[in-house]
């Protein structure tokens, strides 16, 4: 009877192993696939889909706002305030800028906190329909433009404070894109970030062997499976959707001084949402999460706080 048993679970070991063992060379063979298939496309996506895509984003989201999962408006807010924790404690007189400012949120938040600082407030987006939304939120508050983040319309050494939240992963071209951050900060100026993580694990809970992957990929990064820079692969006009790992995101950084990246939104299987119906109880989650080793590195976001240096 003992021997019987040791059989049977032998077997359901050896069956797990090899399903899960075939997935995960099925999801990264469809990552690889996917990614081949992009990159033929991105080259190809130019500035005027990047804007149409962007005013498509907004129009829906205005439509939706009131229907969007509670998680969602829970972690734009819960960026949002790592965010301001990591701008100076004291704004006065100073030349704040946000990059990719949308609609306006993290602006007129960010004015709300500091209105007794008096700072000058700018925004610019890529996308005029955008850029006026953002202007009628902000009124007088802000000075808003419509401009490409990868050719700011302002002087060198303009702003002490620049903000650029969920806008790398869009640009054609990074390493330009964070060129002009970097020529329009002060030399001693701050520049914050925000931008999707590749060592996110949120999508595969249900296989052990994806969260081996995730750990080894934050020492050897080449291990990740490979990204598709496309937002939906599916959809033939489907814009960049760029996502990064710390090592990249430092190696953009390079020009930079104090590069410190934090990781957060750990988002749960889908299921668990069924369960979680406040605020509340995904605050309580992040903060467990975030104070396990190593676990607390693999959120859906990472948020990079870096400083121009005097010279």
């Amino acid at each position: 009877m003992g021997r019987d048993r040791m059989r049977l679970w032998a077997l359901v070991l050896a069956f797990g192993a090899v399903y899960f063992a075939a997935d995960f060379v099925r999801r990264r063979w469809r990552a690889q696939t996917l990614a081949q298939a992009s990159q033929a496309r991105v080259d190809r996506v130019g500035v005027a889909d990047v804007i149409e895509r962007e005013q498509q984003d907004e129009l829906w989201r205005e439509e939706l706002s009131a229907q969007l999962p509670m998680s969602v408006r829970y972690y734009d807010r819960r960026r949002y305030e790592i965010v301001r924790s990591l701008m100076p404690t004291n704004l006065a007189g100073t030349r704040f800028l946000d990059a990719g400012c949308g609609d306006g949120f993290v602006l007129q938040e960010t004015a709300k906190h500091f209105r007794r600082a008096a700072p000058t407030w700018h925004g610019t987006d890529i996308s005029p329909y955008k850029a006026e939304r953002a202007g009628i939120r902000l009124g007088a508050t802000a000075q808003i433009a419509a401009a490409n983040a990868e050719g700011l319309p302002f002087a060198d050494s303009s702003f002490d404070t620049i903000v650029c939240t969920e806008v790398m992963e869009h640009l054609l071209h990074v390493e330009t894109g964070i060129g002009e951050l970097r020529r329009v900060c002060r030399p001693g100026g701050r520049v914050i970030l925000s931008t999707p993580s590749k060592h996110a694990v949120f999508f595969s809970f249900a296989n052990p062997l994806t969260w081996v992957e995730a750990v080894a990929g934050l020492y050897f990064p080449a291990l990740l499976p490979p990204f598709h820079n496309l937002e939906h692969p599916g959809d033939p006009n489907s814009v960049v959707h760029r996502a990064f790992t710390y090592a990249e995101l430092k190696k953009e950084l390079g020009g930079f001084q104090n590069v410190e990246i934090q990781s957060f939104d750990f988002r749960l299987p889908g299921i668990f949402y069924r369960w979680i119906r406040s605020p509340q109880q995904l605050a309580r989650i992040e903060e467990f999460l975030a104070r396990i080793p190593v676990v607390n590195r693999l959120g859906e976001t990472l948020i990079v706080c870096a400083d121009k240096g005097e010279r």
